[in-house]
């Protein structure tokens, strides 16, 4: 080790170690949690703007989130979106009167203001905060085309909805 070189006499190797490892010990543990501000420690995350549920089971929609959640990155990091298993959460939509089957159908989501978002909508919503999509929200999201969109989504869902029966996913 050339600490004592870098750091010239102040540490010999025996005092940097004595210094230095048993904080990488904690930390290498977990029992190590660094200091924070009063203010971070209690500020309360803020809520995702848009939280989506959808079927895991479908290997559809499951490659299409996991390709969605990549290009979203900096934004799921960031808490603007959220992506949900409704396999796993079954009841979070009830007060919607959206079950699991509901969302096997369709995409849904709940936007900051706690409006449900259904379909075509839903995708739309999940456009406008993707890098690089919003274009693609406005084209499809815009008041002539969004009856349109949300046809050829709700055929599209329909089909891929009989399909994944077909093949036992759930």
């Amino acid at each position: 080790m050339r600490v004592s070189k870098v750091c010239g006499s102040f540490f010999n190797r025996r005092s940097f170690q004595t210094l230095v490892l048993p904080a990488t010990v904690l930390i290498a543990s977990g029992d190590y949690t660094a200091p924070t501000l009063p203010a971070e420690r209690d500020a309360v995350p803020a809520p995702p703007r848009l939280t989506v549920w959808y079927n895991t089971k479908c290997p559809v929609c499951n490659a299409g989130i996991d390709w969605q959640t990549n290009r979203l990155v900096q934004a799921a990091r960031a808490g603007i979106i959220a992506f949900r298993d409704i396999n796993g959460e079954p009841e979070a939509l009830a007060r919607f009167g959206a079950d699991v089957e509901a969302v096997r159908r369709r995409l849904h989501g709940l936007d900051a203001e706690g409006r449900l978002l259904v379909g075509a909508d839903c995708a739309i919503a999940i456009w406008r905060h993707t890098p690089g999509d919003a274009w693609l929200a406005t084209l499809l999201g815009n008041r002539v085309v969004r009856p349109l969109t949300r046809l050829a989504y709700d055929r599209f869902a329909d089909v891929l909805y009989a399909w994944n029966r077909r093949k036992g996913h759930w």
